[in-house]
């Protein structure tokens, strides 16, 4: 069976095909988007699985990390993680935490996008759930994390992270 299509149905199919493709890059946030990308990235990368202890594993997984980071990121985690004002302190601390713990798990609980400068730079604050395990005792922190984003030479990095307080239970009045 040969279905033909006249010229004018196919111009018209055409044009349509356009049109949405024309409304779809006009509507769409690219650079929003590939942010949102970047920080599910940056989790993955932050995520270690219990049993991994192979130290050319855990440089490779600190050198991914460097790369969702501008050059010279201020990072101020909150309690008890100090204060990180270039690539090197931030290579020394996500080194020596990887070493520690067992396992890393983290979780985001939301997300929230804005833009500070138009397509130059944006904040992504970030819920987050993290668990860490150390021998046989597991701590957990629900922390919010404004996450400054720029671009730089041509890709989304972060130049600046601040934790806010932990996010804490009510406590049950008695």
């Amino acid at each position: 069976m040969i279905i033909r299509i006249s010229k004018r149905a196919l111009i018209g199919i055409v044009a349509l095909g356009l049109t949405a493709t024309a409304v779809v890059l006009a509507t769409v946030d690219f650079d929003a988007w590939a942010i949102r990308r970047q920080s599910v990235r940056l989790v993955a990368v932050l995520n270690k699985p219990a049993g991994e202890t192979n130290p050319v594993a855990l440089a490779l997984r600190v050198r991914r990390l460097l790369g969702f980071f501008a050059q010279q990121p201020l990072l101020q985690p909150g309690e008890p993680c100090p204060v990180i004002q270039n690539r090197e302190d931030l290579t020394a601390v996500a080194g020596q935490a990887l070493l520690a713990a067992d396992a890393i798990r983290v979780r985001v609980l939301d997300r929230e996008f804005t833009w500070t400068k138009p397509r130059t730079e944006a904040r992504l604050r970030l819920a987050v759930d993290v668990r860490v395990q150390l021998g046989n005792e597991t701590s957990q922190q629900l922390r919010v994390y404004d996450i400054d984003w720029l671009r730089e030479e041509g890709r989304w990095v972060i130049s600046r992270a601040h934790g806010t307080d932990s996010i804490r239970r009510p406590v049950a009045s008695e």
